[in-house]
């Protein structure tokens, strides 16, 4: 993350504006993202989709894929169906540079906003940067903060003694 972030800074990447598709018929969207950083061996396609009343079915709301494309000859090279795990440590990852360039060193505080599949992650990246004390999670629903909270607390985390607190608002 931090070099192809550092490479887009030095204008030796390549990122166009992503194609968007708001399907407001079926509560949905898709997205196609692509990346090429100079002298890298693949380009890079991203495909993720919103389907928003895949909740209320007890499926994820989002996936995707990723497809690699070989940047000699053009032909597709790699196909994952990666179901949106990597556009979410990917965000999560940003996270943490974010934190590890722009935060105080000695922030002790941090609130993180949702408790979905980013959010498990992103407690993860900012833990990793700061000497974090007390994560305050705030989400739409209380069940969904609590849930969080007690799988990040329960889930064998580096620092048991870690206090914790969650809000709504």
């Amino acid at each position: 993350m931090e070099h192809g972030f550092r490479a887009l800074g030095l204008g030796e990447a390549t990122l166009p504006d992503p194609l968007v598709a708001e399907l407001r018929d079926l509560s949905a969207e898709v997205h196609v993202k692509g990346a090429y950083l100079k002298g890298a061996r693949y380009v890079v396609l991203t495909l993720a989709t919103g389907w928003y009343e895949n909740r209320e079915r007890g499926l994820p709301s989002g996936d995707g894929l990723f497809l690699l494309l070989d940047a000699t000859t053009g032909a597709p090279a790699v196909l994952l169906a990666e179901h949106g795990y990597l556009t979410d440590l990917r965000t999560a990852a940003a996270v943490g540079l974010t934190l590890k360039y722009l935060a105080p060193k000695d922030a002790r505080d941090a609130l993180l906003v949702g408790a979905g599949a980013v959010a498990r992650l992103a407690a993860r990246a900012i833990v990793a940067e700061l000497p974090i004390e007390r994560l305050t999670v705030w989400n739409r629903t209380l069940e969904r903060a609590e849930a969080l909270v007690h799988e990040l607390v329960g889930g064998g985390w580096s620092k048991p003694a870690w206090p914790m607190r969650w809000s709504l608002r």
